[in-house]
C-alpha cells in the first residue's frame, strides 16, 4: 500500500505533467498564431504614431500660414475709376517703372506693348493687374511656386495677346482710344418698359 501510494501520486503527477505539457505546448500555438496580428497591431500603432505627427505638423504649417497671412495682407489690384486724379498719378508712376524695369526684360512685352500704352485705359488695367499678379507671385511672403507658374504661363501671355491684337495700329502711330458707349438711353427705355409692366400687374 505504502508502494502503492507513491506510484498513484506519481502517476498523477505524471499526468498532470503531461496535460501541463499538452497546453503548454497548445498556449505556443496559439502565441505563435497570434504574433503576426501581435506584430501587426504594433505596425499599426507605430504607423498611428507617424500619422499624428505628419498631421501635428500640418497644423503647425497651417498655423504658420495662417499668421504669415494675417500679418501681410494679399496685393489687391487697383481700381482706377475710384481714384482721384493724385492717386492715378503716384499709381501710374509706379506701374510705369514697374514696365519699365520688369517687364520690358521680358524681349516678347516691347514688341507687344505700344509706347502709348499709358494713354489706353485698357492696357493700363490689363498691365495693373498684370502687376498685382507679378506682386503676389514674387513679393508677397504668401506667395507659392504655382503663383509664379500662373503669372508667366497663363497671366502675362494673356495679357500681351489681348493688347497686341487690340492695339496693332498704334504699333506705328498712337491711336486715341474711342469715346466709351453710351448705353443709357436704350436702357432707359427697356427700364421705363419693365416699370409700366409693373404698373399693369
Amino acid at each position: 500500500m505504502t508502494v502503492e501510494g507513491p506510484a498513484v501520486e506519481l502517476r498523477d503527477v505524471l499526468t498532470a505533467v503531461t496535460m501541463l505539457a499538452s497546453d503548454m505546448g497548445e498556449l505556443k500555438a496559439a502565441i505563435a498564431a497570434s504574433k503576426p496580428a501581435l506584430e501587426q497591431t504594433q505596425l499599426n500603432k507605430d504607423l498611428l504614431a507617424a500619422l499624428v505627427g505628419q498631421v501635428n505638423e500640418l497644423a503647425e504649417t497651417l498655423e504658420g500660414i495662417k499668421r504669415r497671412d494675417s500679418s501681410e495682407p494679399k496685393p489687391r489690384p487697383w481700381c482706377w475709376t475710384t481714384m482721384t486724379y493724385a492717386e492715378r498719378a503716384e499709381r501710374l508712376a509706379e506701374l510705369a517703372d514697374w514696365v519699365t524695369e520688369v517687364l520690358y526684360l521680358r524681349p516678347e512685352v516691347p514688341l507687344a506693348v505700344p509706347i502709348c500704352w499709358s494713354f489706353h485705359p485698357d492696357i493700363v488695367d490689363d498691365l495693373s493687374a498684370l502687376y498685382c499678379g507679378w506682386q503676389t507671385a514674387y513679393l508677397w511672403s504668401g506667395g507659392r511656386a504655382t503663383d509664379a507658374l500662373d503669372y508667366l504661363t497663363r497671366a502675362l501671355p494673356a495679357v500681351l495677346r489681348r493688347i497686341s491684337s487690340q492695339h496693332k495700329a498704334c504699333a506705328s502711330n498712337h491711336q486715341p482710344p474711342s469715346r466709351v458707349r453710351d448705353d443709357s438711353r436704350a436702357v432707359a427705355a427697356r427700364v421705363q418698359q419693365f416699370q409700366q409692366l409693373a404698373a399693369q400687374e
